[in-house]
């Protein structure tokens, strides 16, 4: 049997600092309010309304994007997926369901807050009634303040067309100035950064099958003022038309470290896996018993049919014989909770 060489990229994990998430089938609407911590209307009538937005439509994601300069949670990518939304808008806030304005104006430049409220809602039940045509989904680990990103786009359908892929972070509860509010207001998800190209990094141009996917790979500096607890990731396939970008699905990941939440989690288990490396295709997980679930993954989701015997309290995982050399993903399922590590199979 040829020998295979395990070299193992750990560490303990006491949280979840890696977390393996498939391609989500669900087609989510993105709700997008144009806002500015400078503006007035944006923090009284304008964070209202938004807030009924979001509890009228808990199937969409809605965001803040500060597509202003002077805005103090302004970023670059905010204004680049803003040029693409028509049509643009006079004044802030203004509210947006995937590309399209919905926000409803009053001949004389005011916003009728309710008719607002409705078109939204009637844009979001209109694209829930269609299947998804492509989706994402992230692998992701920490490095100190460094975030390793895995990003796969699928497609479910057969299309035709140019593609892109857009990974990107959002931030809740972000607490910063708003006019109308004052220095502590807790924002709304807000859009924070662009980690691919800020309209998205190139995929292909023409057929494109079902079950065709595509894989990026990204390392993100996290700035200090961010809130590793409050961030998630949102993917947005988009397709090129002309010099036009529409949305062909969004996506969003969980919180990208996750605190405790009760004991019953057993937040002090550790994974352990050995030895560092191996002569062979055997690894060993430590502290494992009947009641855990293991499940080996490649960076496509696929699951990996390894073998599985626990002795004293060791799982003991054999790997298939031809298993191709490259990045896999162990996941043990513990008390509800899964801790996951990356391996490389060389």
């Amino acid at each position: 049997m040829k020998k295979t060489r395990l070299i193992f990229l750990w560490f303990t994990i006491i949280f979840s600092n890696i977390i393996a998430q498939t391609v989500s089938t669900i087609r989510l609407p993105l709700i997008t309010k144009i806002t500015a911590t400078w503006c007035n209307p944006c923090g009284t009538w304008g964070w209202s309304l938004n807030e009924e937005i979001m509890n009228q439509n808990p199937e969409a994601l809605t965001l803040c994007l500060h597509a202003s300069t002077t805005s103090q949670l302004y970023n670059t990518a905010s204004a680049a997926i803003y040029s693409k939304f028509t049509p643009s808008s006079p004044s802030v806030p203004s509210w947006y369901v995937d590309n399209t304005r919905k926000t409803q104006y009053s001949s004389s430049g005011g916003i009728y807050t309710t008719q607002t409220r409705n078109a939204v809602k009637s844009a979001v039940d209109s694209i829930l009634v269609h299947n998804a045509q492509a989706g994402s989904g992230f692998l992701w680990s920490w490095n100190n303040n460094t975030l390793e990103i895995t990003a796969k786009a699928e497609f479910f359908v057969p299309v035709s067309g140019e593609y892109y892929f857009g990974v990107y972070i959002i931030e809740d509860d972000i607490v910063k100035y708003q006019n109308g509010i004052g220095n502590n207001a807790v924002h709304h998800p807000t859009l924070r950064n662009a980690v691919s190209g800020e309209l998205g990094d190139y995929l292909t141009l023409g057929n494109i099958s079902a079950g065709q996917s595509f894989i990026k790979t990204y390392t993100f500096n996290v700035p200090s003022d961010y809130v590793k607890t409050k961030m998630r990731l949102m993917g947005i396939i988009w397709e090129k038309q002309g010099d036009n970008l529409t949305i062909v699905n969004t996506s969003v990941s969980d919180y990208l470290l996750q605190t405790p939440t009760s004991k019953s989690q057993n937040v002090n288990f550790q994974l352990q896996i050995y030895p560092i490396p191996t002569q062979n295709q055997k690894v060993v997980i430590r502290n494992i018993s009947n009641n855990e679930k293991i499940a080996i993954f490649d960076l496509l989701g696929k699951n990996i049919p390894v073998k599985i015997e626990i002795q004293n309290n060791d799982a003991h995982v054999l790997f298939p014989v031809n298993t191709p050399k490259g990045i896999y993903i162990v996941q043990v399922t513990k008390d509800q909770k899964t801790y996951s590590q990356k391996l490389i199979l060389e």
